[in-house]
Order: C-alpha cells, then sequence, then structure tokens
C-alpha cells in the first residue's frame, strides 16, 4: 500500500499541473502584450467609428447609421455587463464578429461587418475581446434596430445570409508576398474597406463583379480605389497611397467627410509596415480594361460657363491649371475622385465646404468654404462639368438635377433616407405585391363563395367581388413586376379605404383580433402611399412619369 502522504503529494502535482494552463489562459487575457495588441487591431478596424459617437464615452454606442433601408445605431460594446457585451462569452463575442450572430442567436445586420470579420482569424478576434474588457464600463443602454418595417424583423437576415453571406477564413495566397497578403487582410478582413467603396446590390450586399470600384454611402461617393489609372488610385505611387493613410492628405487629394474620421481614428495611427502592405494590395488590383472617356468640347456652353466660374471662384486656390498646392489645396488635374462616375462628393464638397483630416503628422486640416450662398444650382454643374473635363480630365457632365438631389439627402420619410429610396421601395412593392396576390388567391378565389355571401350580407353586390379580385391581382402583378407601381399604388389605396369604411367600419373602428378588424387594411393603405411617396424604386419595367406631367 503507497504511503497517504506520497498520495497526497502526487494528487496536488497532478490538480497543479491541469490547472497550471487555465491560470496561463486568465494571464494571457489580462497580458499587456495581448491587450495593446487587441487595442492596435480595434483601431485598424475602426470599430470607433460606429461605436464612439462625438463627445461620448469610448465604445458606448449612440452613432446612427444611415443604410438604404433606415437607420441602425451603434451599439454599447463596453464590458458593462448590462448595456454592453460585458457579459458575453469568447465563443458570443467571435459569432457576432464572423457569423453575425448576438448573444441568444440573435441576427445582426450588415452594417455591423461579419461578412468582413468572417475573415479575420480568431486570436485576432480575441485579441479585441481582451482589449474591450480593459476600457470603462458605460451604462447607457442603445436601441440599435431603429428600422422601419418589415426591415426590422431580424429573422430576415437568415434568408439575407443564404444568399449573401459566405462564412470562412481568408487563406493567404502561397504566390504573392507576405507583404500583399497582410494586406490583402488588412482591406479585406480587418480593415473591411470593401463595406465602403465595393457597390451593392439591391439586397445591399457586396456587388464581387465592382470590388472596390466605388458607391455611394451616406450622401457621399467613397471612391474607386483599385489601380485604375483615371477613376482609381492607379496614378499614385506607394508613398503617395501611404502618405495619404498616414497624414490625410497628398499631392492630389485631402481626405474629408467619413474617409477624414478614418484616417484620425485608424490608419493615421497603424504602422508605416502596414500602411505599406495595404498599399502594396490596393496597387496591385489592375482593371481588366482600361475605359477610353473623351473629355467635352471646350466650346460646349456648359465647358464655358463652368471655366468663367472657376476663374472667379477656385482658381485662387486650386490655380488656373488645377495643379492646388500639395497637402493644403487638393490637384484636380488628373485627380481620380473629380473623374468619378458618380459627382456627388465633388457637389456636396462645393455645397457645404469641406475639412480635412487633421493627424499628428499633418495637424492643420485645410477647409474649403461652402458656395451654396454664392452659385445657383445650375452654375454648380456648370463649373464641375468644366472641372471634370479639363486639363485632361475626362467624364460625364453635371446636371442640375443631381446638384439638386445632392441637396436633398439627409431628408426623410418613414425613417427611410430618400436618396437611397429605391432599395427601400423595391422591398416594399415587393412585399405588398405578393400580400395583394396572397389576399386575392386566398380570400377571394379559393373562398369565392362564402366571399360573395359576406358582401352582399354588406350590402353590396356579388359581382363587385369579382371586380376586387381582378384588381389586385393585377395591382399586386404590377407592383413585382414594376410597371408604372407608384401609380397602382395609389389607385389601389381608394379599395382599401373602401374595405375599412365598409366591411370593416361596422366593429365601430377598433383594433380587434375577432374578424372585420381595420388595422390591417389601414396598415396596408398607410404603406401604399409611403410607395408613392418614395418611387417606383429599382429595376422598374416601365417607370412612372413625374406629377409634372400630369
Amino acid at each position: 500500500m503507497s504511503n497517504p502522504g506520497a498520495r497526497a503529494v502526487n494528487a496536488a502535482a497532478l490538480v497543479a499541473t491541469l490547472l497550471a494552463p487555465c491560470a496561463a489562459c486568465a494571464v494571457d487575457l489580462q497580458s499587456y502584450e495581448l491587450v495593446e495588441r487587441g487595442r492596435y487591431l480595434a483601431t485598424a478596424a475602426d470599430c470607433a467609428a460606429c461605436h464612439t459617437k462625438p463627445g461620448g464615452k469610448p465604445f458606448a454606442g449612440g452613432v446612427a447609421i444611415e443604410t438604404p433601408f433606415g437607420t441602425l445605431v451603434g451599439p454599447n460594446i463596453t464590458p458593462d455587463p448590462d448595456a454592453g457585451i460585458g457579459a458575453w462569452t469568447d465563443d458570443e463575442f467571435a459569432a457576432a464578429l464572423q457569423e453575425g450572430r448576438g448573444r441568444g442567436g440573435v441576427r445582426l445586420y450588415p452594417a455591423m461587418p461579419y461578412p468582413a470579420y468572417t475573415k479575420m482569424t480568431r486570436e485576432d478576434v480575441l485579441a479585441i475581446r481582451a482589449y474591450l474588457r480593459t476600457v470603462e464600463p458605460a451604462p447607457e443602454k442603445i436601441n440599435a434596430n431603429q428600422l422601419p418595417f418589415p426591415f426590422n424583423i431580424r429573422s430576415d437576415m437568415a434568408v439575407w445570409n443564404a444568399l449573401n453571406f459566405r462564412r470562412g477564413r481568408l487563406e493567404p495566397d502561397p504566390t504573392r508576398s507576405a507583404e500583399w497578403n497582410r494586406g490583402r487582410y488588412l482591406v479585406d478582413a480587418l480593415g473591411h474597406c470593401g463595406t465602403c467603396h465595393t457597390p451593392k446590390t439591391v439586397m445591399g450586399a457586396d456587388r464581387n463583379s465592382a470590388y472596390l470600384q466605388g458607391t455611394t454611402l451616406q450622401g457621399w461617393f467613397a471612391p474607386n480605389i483599385t489601380a485604375d489609372a483615371r477613376k482609381g488610385i492607379g496614378g499614385w505611387s506607394m508613398d503617395e497611397l501611404v502618405n495619404y493613410l498616414k497624414t490625410g492628405a497628398n499631392r492630389d487629394a485631402i481626405a474629408s467627410g467619413g474617409m477624414g474620421e478614418e484616417v484620425v481614428h485608424s490608419s493615421s495611427l497603424m504602422t508605416d509596415g502596414d500602411l505599406k502592405s495595404i498599399a502594396t494590395y490596393l496597387l496591385s488590383l489592375k482593371p481588366a480594361s482600361q475605359d477610353n472617356a473623351q473629355p467635352l468640347a471646350a466650346s460646349d456652353a456648359r465647358m464655358v460657363t463652368g471655366q468663367a466660374i472657376y476663374k472667379d471662384n477656385c482658381a485662387g486656390c486650386h490655380t488656373d491649371a488645377g495643379t492646388g498646392i500639395p497637402h493644403l489645396f487638393p490637384r484636380l488635374a488628373g485627380s481620380h475622385s473629380v473623374q468619378s462616375d458618380d459627382p456627388t462628393t465633388l457637389i456636396r464638397t462645393v455645397l457645404l465646404g469641406s475639412q480635412g483630416a487633421a493627424t499628428a503628422a499633418a495637424p492643420t486640416g485645410p477647409t474649403m468654404p461652402s458656395f451654396a450662398w454664392r452659385l445657383n444650382d445650375a452654375e454648380v454643374a456648370s463649373v464641375l462639368t468644366y472641372i471634370r473635363n479639363t486639363w485632361g480630365n475626362a467624364a460625364s457632365a453635371v446636371s442640375s438635377n443631381q446638384v439638386v438631389g445632392v441637396k436633398g439627402h439627409g431628408r426623410k420619410a418613414m425613417m427611410i433616407d430618400l436618396a437611397t429610396a429605391p432599395y427601400a421601395a423595391f422591398f416594399l412593392r415587393l412585399s405588398l405585391g405578393i400580400m395583394f396576390i396572397a389576399h386575392a388567391l386566398f380570400n377571394g378565389v379559393f373562398t369565392l363563395r362564402e366571399t360573395t355571401a359576406f358582401f352582399r350580407s354588406v350590402g353590396l353586390a356579388g359581382w363587385f367581388v369579382h371586380a376586387v379580385i381582378a384588381v389586385e391581382l393585377v395591382g399586386g402583378a404590377c407592383l413585382i413586376l414594376g410597371i408604372v407601381p407608384r401609380y397602382v399604388a395609389l389607385l389601389l389605396i381608394p379599395e382599401i379605404l373602401g374595405t375599412i369604411v365598409k366591411v370593416h367600419g361596422k366593429n365601430g373602428w377598433r383594433f380587434t383580433d375577432k374578424g372585420g378588424g381595420w388595422e390591417f387594411p389601414a396598415f396596408w393603405a398607410a404603406a401604399l402611399f409611403v410607395l408613392f411617396l418614395l418611387g417606383d424604386g429599382v429595376f422598374t419595367l416601365v417607370p412612372s412619369p413625374s406629377l409634372s406631367a400630369f
């Protein structure tokens, strides 16, 4: 028989051996190196952009995020156990970043860029988690989901994910250098650059065929950042791109708006090695073909007018030759942002002015004043048309209607941004069309005898049933197919209102769930009116004429 004392010593040694890795893990989670690495990664990922509002506590949330479908608000991700993520496990945190599933399996919206973060390594994800444990807890509770119906139904994301989301880590390309692979990881995964710079489908997913080729976002045009020589950054050297990311300026451009915020809070704080890796990767993205755009003729009336306006208002800073002053006034000649397919940012800059990024390396952020007080819509369009088609530039002319459209950005209807309402209108008319057809089929065609008897009981002729069914079937088909949908919606409203008055009014206009309740047709009527206000949406076969046509 073995000695009891020896058995106790052996047991203690075994327990110590088993607990040692756990203790090491606990120490590692609090280690300076891990937390500092997590801080750097959170900075490179620009987490503060969505989770720290101006003047607010770090990562306490509250930043309003405009989307084509309505408004979301960045949540509290401090370690507060109730308002933040302090009670979350590491697996729950990783699932949120890489699977789009919050605590309890709640589906997240891709405004939280999990389609990019899914490509991150788990080690990087948990390093960010370790850093977030060290920030000051904030008790502010945030209502993140402020989308209108039906987009506020999170279960919809199951369909979106099935169509658009692919889980998986970003695997290195063995044929490329370590620097190129690091740059790709920073751009595609951690930095999620495509969230702003890749055009979106009607469902809000990245259109990968136009990867990083620029798109409109929150009233700005996030430019093409591929190596396209005319519309992208192909004319920049590696040093110029690194300087832009580090200081917010180079000889051609000055970061402002959303990019200015990114430079101030993210890229200016990254290492030169990582910035060089990003530049290496982006400058390798050569376009498959180079377009051969031709400038407008100098004799064009818009060019003549624009030249006069430019000389009076712009040449003092940007020079008659459009060369600007490096790091102070952007160069316009040969500028990729000037020659973008979408002039939204140019229009916005002229109308509202611009504040350049101020960084540690370049603490004076250049400012451009607003010219909205001085130039009317036609003059803004003319001067930008001139700038986009002289000094070797070539781009489409800017119209007064485009200027008006940018001016109108920010107007709201039902919490949906009217500047991006085509996406919301598309899904709204699709949903309404399906509802009308389903209603006609299930409450008309399949139960025709009962429906006819009911109509007669409230004083309506039997033939009226057939008329209503026909209207709902044809109207629903027009909404789905996009055949003058806004006016089809307007014509369907009287039918709905008549149904409320004649059929549902007998309940005394009370909300009820016992048949005859008026709340559902009232909702339909309201939704149809909203659709009329928003417009046709995308992919319409026959666009509705403007009201001026009537």
